[in-house]
């Protein structure tokens, strides 16, 4: 299951969207003065006042429209807005981008925790082919057949039947010394001292606490888990391409506060840069 979430494009009007300024249009000449006329008069009163430009541009526009008995209500602004040129292809524009968005938008995958967490204590100095061949022969040992008319497959192992493999099973899985930690994992699962489920209650410190309990898995485990399995958006991997791409595109440092409760987010265009990249994207 994937999860799909807003980012929204802030575009300035003037000079962007339209050309000159939008006051030009309608409510310039609408007050009887010429845009150089309006224009000299702000900027000269914000020079004597020593104030900030727009405040002072907008101060004159009440007073001017005031004096003209100009109505200042949503629907004047409204109709006066419908005035506006906008720049060729602006109206097509946001379906575009919009589309676009569609396309080649994050995903944040949301898979369950007890799969995350095995998957990922695998995946430790792993390669994907390597993770990927792991996985699927632990499904081919442990895992309930799934029967269809294409042919079948195998479902991730439950904690009871993967706890039920001896560690030379594992070890024929290609886990190497990682089927200690497999076997540990799926014994407290399978016994309850690890309640996946109920951590999903769990506030994130409290969740990733819990996690880096158990044995093989670290912080980059514990958020991977956090993120993928639990979707919890603070959570932030660190592997070897997130690490790559702070150290050369970044200087060593990157400060996550900015993006505060979406650290998984900005986590993810990372590693798909910096993959992107090494491919030569």
């Amino acid at each position: 299951m994937d999860y799909r979430f807003t980012i929204a494009l802030i575009y300035d009007f003037d000079g962007t969207l339209a050309p000159g300024n939008m006051q030009e249009y309608d409510f310039i000449p609408a007050v009887g003065k010429s845009n150089k006329e309006f224009w000299t008069e702000a900027n000269t009163l914000a020079e004597e006042q020593d104030a900030d430009m727009v405040l002072t541009y907008m101060a004159r526009m009440l007073q001017e429209a005031k004096s003209k008995g100009l109505s200042l209500r949503r629907e004047a602004f409204q109709d006066s807005g419908r005035r506006v040129t906008l720049y060729k292809g602006v109206k097509e524009w946001f379906a575009r981008i919009n589309a676009y968005g569609a396309r080649r938008g994050i995903r944040i995958l949301r898979q369950q925790p007890w799969e995350m967490l095995i998957t990922f204590i695998i995946s430790q100095r792993k390669s994907i082919p390597a993770i990927r061949r792991c996985v699927q022969q632990l499904c081919m040992r442990a895992g309930a057949p799934i029967r269809h008319a294409g042919g079948g497959f195998f479902a991730f192992p439950t904690p009871r039947r993967l706890a039920g493999l001896s560690m030379g099973e594992l070890a024929a899985c290609g886990l190497g010394y990682r089927a200690g930690y497999v076997h540990e994992a799926a014994r407290l699962a399978a016994s309850g001292a690890l309640d996946l489920a109920a951590l999903r209650r769990a506030e994130s410190p409290a969740l990733q606490q819990a996690l880096l309990a158990v044995p093989g898995v670290g912080v980059k485990v514990a958020n991977c888990v956090m993120l993928f399995g639990y979707h919890r958006l603070d959570g932030f991997p660190r592997d070897v391409w997130i690490n790559r791409v702070i150290d050369e595109e970044y200087g060593g440092h990157f400060e996550l506060a900015p993006y505060a409760g979406f650290e998984g987010v900005i986590q993810q265009y990372m590693f798909y840069y910096g993959r992107l990249r090494a491919k030569g994207g």
